[in-house]
């Protein structure tokens, strides 16, 4: 359940997108960088989003890759793989804040709160 639960919050709390270098793509100052979300007792998880609306991550449980998708305010992650396990919202949703490498910023997720930090780059296998 602790893993599953885990699943669930570091995908949500890895959707706050971010600011843009272009006024229409609220995501696009996510290309190419990385949100970093910290979770007392569970870890560091990293995310990276992809123009071509994929997205890779890394955490605690291992790797994920997956699609996501921007619309009315909200940004959708659907993981492809590894499959999530039965139970696992696929996709997941959350509104969209601009952010930039740089930025810091707290995540409301679960019903706690966490910190969450844009870095210029590809980090997801940084220390």
């Amino acid at each position: 359940m602790r893993k599953l639960n885990g699943m669930f919050l570091v995908a949500a709390m890895t959707l706050c997108p971010v600011a843009g270098r272009a006024a229409d793509d609220v995501m696009a100052g996510y290309y190419s960088n990385t949100v970093v979300v910290t979770v007392p007792n569970m870890g560091t998880f990293k995310t990276e989003y992809a123009p071509d609306h994929s997205y890779k991550s890394t955490g605690p449980f291992g790797a994920s890759v997956g699609t996501w998708a921007y619309a009315d305010g909200k940004v959708c992650r659907t993981q492809t793989e590894p499959t999530p396990p039965p139970g696992f919202p696929n996709p997941i949703c959350d509104s969209a804040e601009a952010h930039q490498p740089g930025d810091s910023w707290q995540i409301e997720a679960m019903g706690q709160k966490f910190d969450a930090k844009m870095l210029a780059g590809d980090q997801l296998n940084a220390p």
